[in-house]
C-alpha cells in the first residue's frame, strides 16, 4: 500500500494511472454554480496532492456539457493544452462561467448581513469566507458578528467570543437556557395548581381573580420574554418555545370581558385594527388578549385554527377558543403608537364585536 505521501499525479501522466479508488470523488462541472463547484474542486486538490502544473488536465476531467465546449473551443484558441498555465486557466474558466461571483469576494463577505436565521447566516458567510485570500480569525470573527442582528450580537459580545464557533456556541447556549428556564418555569406553576387543593390556583374552575403576586409574577416572566426574544427565530426553536409555554397553559376571562363592562380592574381605550374602529377593554383579570369572532370576519384577520387553548370564564364555566392570530397590530387612537399583539385569541363568548380584550 503507498506512504501517505503519495499521489498518483507525479508520476506525470494522470490518464494512464487514474485510480479507480480515490479518497474523493472529481467533482463534476457542468457550467452551474461554479463558486459551489471551484470550492470542491480546490478541496479534492488538496487532499490529493494535485501539482500545479497538472491541475488544468485534472479539470478537463471533471468537465462537462457546457463547460467541456467551453474547454475544446477555449484550448484549441491557445494552441492546445500544453500552451496553458493553470493560472491562465482558471482566469479563463471564472471569466465565463463566474465573472460577477468573483469579482470582489472581500466586499461581498462585508456586505452579507443577516436576515434569517443564524445557521443559513452562517452557512452564507463561510461560503465566502473560503474565497477571501489573507483574512486571519480576528478580523474574520469581526465581521460576522457585526453583520448579525444587532440584538444577537449584544447577547453574543457579553461573552467575549474568540472565534466564529465559539460566538455560535454562545448563541445556541443562551437560547437553550432560555428554553430550559421557560420549561421548569411551567412545570414549578403545573405544580403548584395541582398539588395545592385548598387554595383555587390557574387552571381552576374558581372565580377569582389572579392576586397581585400573580400579576408581577406575569411581567416578570414577560420581562425574560422580551430579553431572550431576539435569539428566538428558527421555526424549531418557536415551535419549542410554543409547545412548553401555550400548550400547558389554562386561560382565564373575567366577566368584565365577557359582557364589555368596566370594574375597577378595567379601563377602556379606542383603537383601531386594519383602520376599523374598536374599544380596547384592558382587564388585569384576564390571563390573555380575547377577541369576538366577529371582529375576525370584519377585519379580515387570519385565525390558526390548530392554536386553541381551554379558557376558564369567571362564573365558573370552561369554553374552548376558535383559534389565534398571530402578531396583529394595533393602533391606539389617543396616543396615536402602534402595537403588536404576539398572539390574540378567538373567543365567541367574548363581548360584542366592539370590543378587543388585552390582559
Amino acid at each position: 500500500m503507498a506512504g501517505p505521501s503519495f499521489s498518483p499525479w507525479h508520476t506525470g501522466n494522470p490518464y494512464l494511472y487514474y485510480p479507480k479508488t480515490y479518497k474523493m470523488d472529481l467533482p463534476k462541472f457542468s457550467g452551474e454554480n461554479f463558486r459551489g463547484w471551484y470550492l470542491k474542486l480546490e478541496q479534492y486538490f488538496e487532499a490529493e496532492r494535485v501539482p500545479e502544473h497538472l491541475k488544468a488536465r485534472v479539470t478537463l476531467l471533471a468537465l462537462e456539457d457546457d463547460a467541456l465546449a467551453w474547454h475544446q473551443f477555449y484550448i484549441n484558441s491557445q494552441g492546445g493544452l500544453d500552451a496553458v498555465t493553470w493560472d491562465m486557466y482558471l482566469a479563463a474558466l471564472k471569466d465565463c462561467f463566474a465573472s460577477e461571483e468573483f469579482s470582489n469576494p472581500f466586499m461581498d463577505l462585508v456586505q452579507l448581513k443577516q436576515t434569517g436565521t443564524i445557521k443559513a447566516f452562517h452557512y452564507e458567510f463561510m461560503k465566502l469566507l473560503a474565497l477571501v485570500k489573507n483574512i486571519d480569525g480576528s478580523q474574520a470573527l469581526s465581521i460576522f458578528l457585526a453583520n448579525l442582528k444587532p440584538d444577537i450580537t449584544q447577547q453574543i459580545l457579553l461573552h467575549r467570543p474568540a472565534t466564529i464557533n465559539h460566538a455560535l456556541n454562545c448563541h445556541f447556549h443562551l437560547l437553550k437556557t432560555f428554553i430550559t428556564y421557560v420549561a421548569s418555569h411551567k412545570k414549578l406553576i403545573n405544580l403548584l395548581t395541582t398539588t395545592n387543593k385548598n387554595t383555587p390556583g390557574i387552571g381552576t374552575k374558581a372565580n377569582r381573580r389572579p392576586t397581585p403576586a400573580e400579576i408581577e409574577e406575569r411581567k416578570r416572566k414577560r420581562a425574560v420574554l422580551f430579553e431572550f426574544e431576539p435569539l428566538v427565530e428558527d421555526s424549531e426553536q418557536i415551535q419549542i418555545i410554543e409547545e412548553t409555554t401555550d400548550s400547558q397553559e389554562h386561560a382565564i376571562i373575567s366577566m368584565h370581558a365577557i359582557y364589555g363592562t368596566s370594574g375597577y380592574q378595567t379601563m377602556r381605550m379606542n383603537c383601531t385594527i386594519k383602520n376599523q374602529a374598536l374599544i380596547v377593554l384592558v382587564d388585569t383579570g384576564s390571563t390573555h388578549n380575547f377577541i369576538n369572532s366577529a371582529i375576525l370576519k370584519s377585519t379580515g384577520l387570519l385565525v390558526d385554527t390548530s392554536s386553541k387553548i381551554e379558557v376558564s370564564v369567571a362564573d365558573g364555566n370552561t369554553v374552548i377558543t376558535s383559534g389565534s392570530c398571530e402578531q396583529v397590530q394595533w393602533k391606539f387612537t389617543q396616543a396615536k403608537q402602534t402595537h403588536k399583539l404576539s398572539k390574540l385569541y378567538d373567543c365567541k363568548q367574548c363581548s360584542s364585536a366592539l370590543y378587543l380584550v388585552v390582559g
